[in-house]
C-alpha cells in the first residue's frame, strides 16, 4: 500500500506547526501488525521556510512510492530505514541505512536454513548493499537475524524492480550460515546468550573476520 499525499502531507504539516527543525526521519515497519511508523526527528522550536517542509513532504513521498511500499511487498519481515535531512529540507536520499530483523520461532530455529534461504531469496536483489549479518542466540536457540544494509535510492528502487537474484552469492550466504549455525553447535551450545556478527563485502559473507559475543548471568548480592 502506498500512502496518500493527504497522509504525508497531515504529517509535515504537525511538524510544521511545532517548529520542529527535523534532521531525521525514520521509517520502521512491523510485519506482525503491517502498519509503517514514520519518524521524523529533530530540535524543537526551530521554525523554518515553507521550502523546507515543501522538500520534506516530497521526499518523503519519493520514499514510499520507490522504496519503502517495494519493501514491504517483497521482504515480508521487519525493517527500519533512516535517512538523515539536509538544512534545505530535502532527505539524503543518496545515503539510506536499513536495519532488517528476521525473526526465528522456536520450530523454526530446529532447523532454520529453509526460513534463511526465503528470506534470502526477498532480499537478494540488495545482496551488493549488505554491510553485515549478526545472528542472535538467546535462551539457547537461534532467535533473530539482523541484516544491515547502505544504499542510495536510486540505485535500490531499480533493484528490487528486478525479479531474479545471483543464485552463486545466494549459496554462499546460506553455506555460511550453516557455519555459524554448526559454530554455536559445536562450541557454544551451552551458552545463554550468544551474537555472531559475520562483515559482508561486495556481496560475500566474510566469515573469517567474524565477532563472537558471549553473555555472563551472575547472581551478586549485596
Amino acid at each position: 500500500m502506498i500512502l496518500t499525499d493527504s497522509q504525508i502531507s497531515e504529517l509535515v504539516s504537525k511538524t510544521k506547526d511545532r517548529q520542529i527543525s527535523v534532521q531525521n526521519v525514520e521509517f520502521k515497519y512491523s510485519q506482525k501488525t503491517q502498519k509503517l511508523i514514520i519518524d521524523p526527528k529533530g530540535v524543537g522550536n526551530i521554525p523554518h521556510e515553507d521550502d523546507f517542509y515543501e522538500n520534506l513532504e516530497f521526499d518523503l513521498s519519493c520514499m514510499d512510492t520507490s522504496c519503502i511500499s517495494k519493501m514491504v511487498k517483497r521482504f515480508n519481515t521487519d525493517f527500519t530505514v533512516n535517512s538523515a535531512v539536509l538544512p534545505d529540507g530535502t532527505m539524503n536520499l543518496e545515503n539510506l541505512q536499513m536495519d532488517m530483523n528476521i525473526t526465528v520461532t522456536s520450530r523454526q530455529s530446529m532447523n532454520p536454513l529453509p526460513l534463511l534461504e526465503d528470506k534470502f531469496q526477498s532480499v537478494a536483489p540488495l545482496f551488493k548493499y549488505a554491510t553485515n549479518i549478526e545472528f542472535v542466540y538467546n535462551k539457547y536457540r537461534l532467535c533473530n537475524i539482523n541484516l544491515t544494509f547502505n544504499f542510495n535510492l536510486d540505485d535500490v528502487s531499480s533493484q528490487l524492480d528486478k525479479p531474479g537474484y545471483n543464485q552463486t552469492v545466494l549459496n554462499q550466504w546460506l553455506a555460511i550460515s550453516s557455519h555459524v549455525l554448526m559454530l554455536y553447535k559445536t562450541q557454544n551450545e551451552e551458552e545463554h546468550t550468544y551474537y555472531c556478527n559475520v562483515p559482508i563485502v561486495k556481496g560475500q559473507l566474510c566469515f573469517e573476520n567474524r565477532m563472537e559475543s558471549l553473555r555472563g548471568y551472575f547472581s551478586y548480592g549485596v
